[in-house]
């Protein structure tokens, strides 16, 4: 997995390692990602709120396969908010439409 774009103030580091952790979190029911090692991604400031979008599945060529917005404006826990949007498109990377995972993928059942 490779950020490609951060906008953000957040640390690309950081961020590289809590999608590792989670990855590793979804991986124990999922299966490992067949191509976490080639996943592009792209974080891009947002003024309000958190969304993002993902390809379903493989995708080839070049540019992000998923981009995740977020506001560092919030007083939310954004860990905790990053890391379920995060959670939801990485489940849109394995191949899962809406109907086939919770919206927040992390939470307990």
């Amino acid at each position: 997995m490779k950020i490609i774009r951060n906008t953000t103030n957040l640390d690309n580091k950081k961020l590289q390692s809590l999608c590792s952790f989670i990855h590793k979190l979804i991986a124990k029911k999922e299966g490992r990602l067949k191509h976490w090692k080639k996943l592009k991604i792209q974080i891009v400031n947002k003024a309000y709120g958190y969304s993002g979008n993902a390809y379903m599945g493989e995708v080839f060529g070049s540019g992000a396969d998923m981009t995740l917005r977020v506001s560092q404006n919030t007083k939310e826990n954004m860990t905790s908010k990053f890391s379920q949007l995060f959670a939801h498109e990485l489940m849109h990377s394995y191949g899962y439409d809406h109907k086939g995972f919770r919206c927040d993928p992390l939470d307990e059942v």
